[in-house]
């Protein structure tokens, strides 16, 4: 607020949300939408599996994502290794 050359209205539109980028709004959507398959999900089996289970398969969910993309890198880590020194094994 101190600052040289800082105007009110500058200070103001610090504050303005209608300004929000592009890139925040898709994120607040796609945010929307993990909330709803999570409530789909919770309510689907909410009967079966208590919090406990819902957070042991979730856990295992991300583990299991988390193999998968460490396999893909390392694909692609080959790929990008065998153009880069051009060798063929």
């Amino acid at each position: 607020m101190d600052e040289p050359l800082v105007t009110k209205e500058s200070r103001e539109n610090m504050h303005e949300t209608t300004k929000i980028s592009d890139e925040q709004k898709a994120k607040e959507m796609w945010i929307e939408k993990v909330k709803e398959q999570f409530c789909d999900t919770l309510a689907e089996y909410q009967y079966e599996l208590s919090g406990k289970d819902f957070y042991k398969a979730f856990y295992q969910a991300a583990a299991e994502q988390m193999n998968i993309a460490e396999k893909e890198c390392q694909r692609s880590r080959e790929l990008v290794d065998l153009l880069r020194y051009h060798t063929a094994s």
